[in-house]
Protein backbone atom coordinates (compact mmCIF):
# COMPACT_ATOMS: atom_id res chain seq x y z
CA UNK A 1 0.00 0.00 0.00
CA UNK A 2 2.87 2.41 0.75
CA UNK A 3 4.09 2.18 -2.85
CA UNK A 4 0.56 2.77 -4.09
CA UNK A 5 0.33 5.88 -1.92
CA UNK A 6 3.80 7.12 -2.87
CA UNK A 7 3.03 6.85 -6.58
CA UNK A 8 -0.61 7.89 -6.41
CA UNK A 9 -0.15 10.56 -9.07
CA UNK A 10 1.43 8.03 -11.45
CA UNK A 11 -1.47 5.62 -10.96
CA UNK A 12 -3.96 8.45 -11.47
CA UNK A 13 -2.42 9.51 -14.80
CA UNK A 14 -2.02 5.89 -15.88
CA UNK A 15 -5.78 5.43 -15.63
CA UNK A 16 -6.31 8.19 -18.19
CA UNK A 17 -5.27 8.41 -21.82
CA UNK A 18 -1.77 9.75 -21.38
CA UNK A 19 1.56 8.60 -22.82
CA UNK A 20 2.48 5.39 -21.03
CA UNK A 21 5.82 3.61 -21.43
CA UNK A 22 6.27 0.32 -19.60
CA UNK A 23 8.63 -2.65 -19.63
CA UNK A 24 10.15 -5.09 -17.14
CA UNK A 25 12.35 -2.30 -15.69
CA UNK A 26 9.62 0.17 -14.80
CA UNK A 27 6.86 2.48 -15.89
CA UNK A 28 6.63 6.12 -17.00
CA UNK A 29 3.51 8.22 -17.51
CA UNK A 30 3.43 11.66 -19.08
CA UNK A 31 0.43 13.98 -19.00
CA UNK A 32 0.37 17.23 -21.03
CA UNK A 33 1.49 20.13 -18.86
CA UNK A 34 2.44 17.87 -15.94
CA UNK A 35 5.75 16.36 -14.81
CA UNK A 36 6.74 12.95 -16.14
CA UNK A 37 6.27 10.34 -13.40
CA UNK A 38 8.65 7.37 -13.36
CA UNK A 39 8.51 4.21 -11.26
CA UNK A 40 11.53 1.88 -11.45
CA UNK A 41 11.85 -1.68 -10.23
CA UNK A 42 15.36 -0.71 -9.14
CA UNK A 43 17.16 2.65 -9.24
CA UNK A 44 20.15 1.02 -10.96
CA UNK A 45 17.94 0.57 -14.05
CA UNK A 46 17.38 4.30 -14.46
CA UNK A 47 19.78 4.80 -17.37
CA UNK A 48 18.60 2.04 -19.75
CA UNK A 49 14.96 2.64 -18.82
CA UNK A 50 15.07 6.37 -19.41
CA UNK A 51 16.93 6.06 -22.72
CA UNK A 52 14.28 3.56 -23.79
CA UNK A 53 11.53 5.98 -22.76
CA UNK A 54 13.06 8.84 -24.74
CA UNK A 55 13.39 6.62 -27.82
CA UNK A 56 9.69 5.75 -27.60
CA UNK A 57 8.40 9.18 -26.60
CA UNK A 58 6.30 10.79 -29.32
CA UNK A 59 6.05 14.30 -27.89
CA UNK A 60 8.37 17.31 -27.90
CA UNK A 61 11.36 16.60 -25.66
CA UNK A 62 11.82 20.32 -24.94
CA UNK A 63 8.26 20.51 -23.63
CA UNK A 64 9.00 17.45 -21.54
CA UNK A 65 11.95 19.30 -20.06
CA UNK A 66 9.73 22.28 -19.33
CA UNK A 67 7.46 20.09 -17.22
CA UNK A 68 10.24 18.19 -15.44
CA UNK A 69 9.96 14.72 -13.95
CA UNK A 70 9.43 12.89 -10.68
CA UNK A 71 11.43 9.77 -9.84
CA UNK A 72 13.03 7.90 -6.93
CA UNK A 73 15.81 9.86 -5.22
CA UNK A 74 18.55 7.41 -6.20
CA UNK A 75 17.64 7.73 -9.88
CA UNK A 76 17.03 11.48 -10.03
CA UNK A 77 20.53 12.59 -11.01
CA UNK A 78 20.83 9.98 -13.77
CA UNK A 79 17.51 10.96 -15.32
CA UNK A 80 18.27 14.64 -14.82
CA UNK A 81 21.63 14.40 -16.59
CA UNK A 82 20.13 12.54 -19.55
CA UNK A 83 17.22 14.93 -20.06
CA UNK A 84 19.40 18.00 -19.44
CA UNK A 85 21.69 16.88 -22.26
CA UNK A 86 18.67 16.43 -24.54
CA UNK A 87 17.08 19.83 -23.86
CA UNK A 88 20.23 21.86 -23.11
CA UNK A 89 18.89 23.27 -19.82
CA UNK A 90 20.32 22.87 -16.29
CA UNK A 91 18.21 21.27 -13.59
CA UNK A 92 17.67 21.26 -9.84
CA UNK A 93 16.39 18.61 -7.43
CA UNK A 94 13.67 18.96 -4.81
CA UNK A 95 12.41 16.34 -2.36
CA UNK A 96 8.69 15.59 -2.49
CA UNK A 97 7.26 13.59 0.40
CA UNK A 98 4.11 11.47 0.44
CA UNK A 99 2.04 11.49 3.62
CA UNK A 100 -1.02 9.45 4.55
CA UNK A 101 -3.47 9.51 7.43
CA UNK A 102 -4.88 6.16 8.48
CA UNK A 103 -6.26 7.34 11.84
CA UNK A 104 -8.46 10.30 12.73
CA UNK A 105 -6.96 13.78 12.72
CA UNK A 106 -5.38 15.07 15.92
CA UNK A 107 -6.75 18.53 16.74
CA UNK A 108 -5.70 20.50 19.84
CA UNK A 109 -8.53 20.67 22.38
CA UNK A 110 -10.07 24.06 23.09
CA UNK A 111 -8.75 25.59 19.87
CA UNK A 112 -11.55 24.86 17.45
CA UNK A 113 -11.90 27.25 14.51
CA UNK A 114 -15.42 28.52 14.00
CA UNK A 115 -16.74 28.10 10.49
CA UNK A 116 -17.63 25.29 8.14
CA UNK A 117 -16.34 23.24 5.23
CA UNK A 118 -18.37 23.31 2.03
CA UNK A 119 -18.06 22.42 -1.62
CA UNK A 120 -17.00 25.29 -3.87
CA UNK A 121 -19.80 26.90 -5.85
CA UNK A 122 -19.70 28.83 -9.11
CA UNK A 123 -19.76 32.08 -7.14
CA UNK A 124 -16.43 31.15 -5.52
CA UNK A 125 -14.64 30.39 -8.76
CA UNK A 126 -12.87 33.70 -9.38
CA UNK A 127 -11.64 33.84 -5.78
CA UNK A 128 -10.48 30.23 -5.99
CA UNK A 129 -8.83 30.86 -9.36
CA UNK A 130 -6.73 33.60 -7.79
CA UNK A 131 -5.76 31.24 -4.98
CA UNK A 132 -4.81 28.53 -7.46
CA UNK A 133 -2.50 30.97 -9.24
CA UNK A 134 -0.95 31.95 -5.90
CA UNK A 135 -0.54 28.26 -5.00
CA UNK A 136 1.38 27.61 -8.21
CA UNK A 137 3.58 30.67 -7.66
CA UNK A 138 4.31 30.19 -3.95
CA UNK A 139 4.31 26.41 -3.54
CA UNK A 140 5.21 25.00 -6.95
CA UNK A 141 7.33 28.00 -8.03
CA UNK A 142 5.69 27.72 -11.44
CA UNK A 143 3.07 29.38 -13.62
CA UNK A 144 -0.45 28.05 -13.88
CA UNK A 145 -0.67 25.93 -17.06
CA UNK A 146 -3.34 26.06 -19.74
CA UNK A 147 -6.12 28.55 -20.36
CA UNK A 148 -6.41 29.55 -16.70
CA UNK A 149 -2.91 31.06 -16.72
CA UNK A 150 -4.10 34.30 -18.32
CA UNK A 151 -7.58 34.39 -16.81
CA UNK A 152 -8.68 37.13 -14.43
CA UNK A 153 -11.83 38.45 -12.84
CA UNK A 154 -12.88 40.15 -16.07
CA UNK A 155 -12.99 36.86 -17.96
CA UNK A 156 -16.17 35.17 -16.82
CA UNK A 157 -15.84 32.52 -19.50
CA UNK A 158 -13.26 30.66 -17.41
CA UNK A 159 -15.92 29.75 -14.85
CA UNK A 160 -16.59 25.99 -15.17
CA UNK A 161 -20.12 24.67 -15.44
CA UNK A 162 -21.67 22.98 -12.40
CA UNK A 163 -21.20 19.56 -14.03
CA UNK A 164 -17.49 20.20 -14.63
CA UNK A 165 -16.79 21.92 -11.33
CA UNK A 166 -13.67 20.33 -9.80
CA UNK A 167 -14.05 18.82 -6.32
CA UNK A 168 -12.66 21.86 -4.53
CA UNK A 169 -13.75 22.72 -1.01
CA UNK A 170 -13.46 25.98 0.89
CA UNK A 171 -13.47 26.76 4.59
CA UNK A 172 -15.92 29.53 5.41
CA UNK A 173 -15.23 31.69 8.45
CA UNK A 174 -18.07 32.81 10.72
CA UNK A 175 -18.87 35.71 8.39
CA UNK A 176 -19.40 33.28 5.50
CA UNK A 177 -16.32 34.36 3.54
CA UNK A 178 -13.96 31.67 2.15
CA UNK A 179 -10.62 31.61 3.96
CA UNK A 180 -8.85 28.51 2.59
CA UNK A 181 -9.24 25.90 -0.14
CA UNK A 182 -8.34 22.31 -0.90
CA UNK A 183 -9.15 19.77 -3.61
CA UNK A 184 -9.84 16.04 -3.46
CA UNK A 185 -8.94 13.69 -6.30
CA UNK A 186 -10.91 10.53 -7.06
CA UNK A 187 -9.70 7.09 -6.02
CA UNK A 188 -10.94 3.63 -5.11
CA UNK A 189 -8.85 3.23 -1.94
CA UNK A 190 -6.98 6.52 -1.68
CA UNK A 191 -8.06 10.11 -2.17
CA UNK A 192 -5.34 12.71 -2.55
CA UNK A 193 -5.58 16.18 -1.04
CA UNK A 194 -4.28 18.82 -3.40
CA UNK A 195 -4.21 22.63 -3.81
CA UNK A 196 -4.21 23.21 -0.05
CA UNK A 197 -3.93 26.97 0.22
CA UNK A 198 -4.72 29.84 2.56
CA UNK A 199 -3.97 33.45 1.48
CA UNK A 200 -1.24 35.23 3.45
CA UNK A 201 -3.57 37.70 5.12
CA UNK A 202 -5.64 34.86 6.62
CA UNK A 203 -2.85 32.60 7.81
CA UNK A 204 -2.01 31.59 11.41
CA UNK A 205 -5.68 31.52 12.37
CA UNK A 206 -6.22 27.77 12.01
CA UNK A 207 -8.20 27.93 8.76
CA UNK A 208 -5.92 25.63 6.77
CA UNK A 209 -5.79 23.14 9.66
CA UNK A 210 -9.59 23.14 9.92
CA UNK A 211 -9.93 22.69 6.16
CA UNK A 212 -7.52 19.73 6.02
CA UNK A 213 -9.20 18.11 9.03
CA UNK A 214 -12.58 18.47 7.34
CA UNK A 215 -11.34 16.98 4.08
CA UNK A 216 -9.79 14.02 5.90
CA UNK A 217 -13.07 13.40 7.71
CA UNK A 218 -14.88 13.27 4.36
CA UNK A 219 -12.37 10.75 3.00
CA UNK A 220 -12.44 8.57 6.13
CA UNK A 221 -16.25 8.54 6.03
CA UNK A 222 -15.95 6.95 2.58
CA UNK A 223 -13.72 4.22 4.04
CA UNK A 224 -10.69 5.53 2.12
CA UNK A 225 -7.23 6.81 3.03
CA UNK A 226 -6.37 10.51 2.65
CA UNK A 227 -2.89 11.25 1.36
CA UNK A 228 -0.98 14.23 0.00
CA UNK A 229 2.35 15.36 -1.36
CA UNK A 230 4.41 18.11 0.21
CA UNK A 231 7.88 19.45 -0.54
CA UNK A 232 10.36 18.56 2.17
CA UNK A 233 11.58 22.16 2.39
CA UNK A 234 8.05 23.49 2.98
CA UNK A 235 8.50 23.33 6.73
CA UNK A 236 5.25 25.13 7.56
CA UNK A 237 3.15 22.64 5.60
CA UNK A 238 5.11 19.66 6.98
CA UNK A 239 4.49 20.89 10.54
CA UNK A 240 0.77 21.32 9.80
CA UNK A 241 0.29 17.84 8.35
CA UNK A 242 2.40 16.01 10.91
CA UNK A 243 0.57 17.90 13.66
CA UNK A 244 -2.71 16.52 12.33
CA UNK A 245 -1.39 12.95 12.43
CA UNK A 246 -0.15 12.43 8.86
CA UNK A 247 2.74 9.95 8.58
CA UNK A 248 5.35 10.03 5.83
CA UNK A 249 5.28 6.83 3.76
CA UNK A 250 8.14 7.71 1.42
CA UNK A 251 9.71 10.39 -0.74
CA UNK A 252 10.51 10.93 -4.39
CA UNK A 253 12.52 13.64 -6.11
CA UNK A 254 11.26 16.27 -8.51
CA UNK A 255 13.73 17.15 -11.26
CA UNK A 256 13.16 20.70 -12.50
CA UNK A 257 14.67 22.25 -15.58
CA UNK A 258 15.23 25.99 -15.87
Amino acid sequence: MDRRILYDRLFEMQGKKHFLYENEMGRAVQSPGAPLWIWLRDASLARPFFYGFLAAYTGDVKELGGCGLVVARDAAQVCGDILAAAVGVPYSLREMRAYSLTEGVMLPSGKGVKGKLRRMGSGDWLTVLGWIKAFYTETLEASLPGKMAGADAAQGEVTPTEKKMPEIYVWDAEDGNPTAMGMLTQGTEIRRLNLIFCPKEKRRRGYARALVAGLCALVHNEGKIPMLYVYGDNTGAVKLYEGLGFVMVGAVTEVRFR
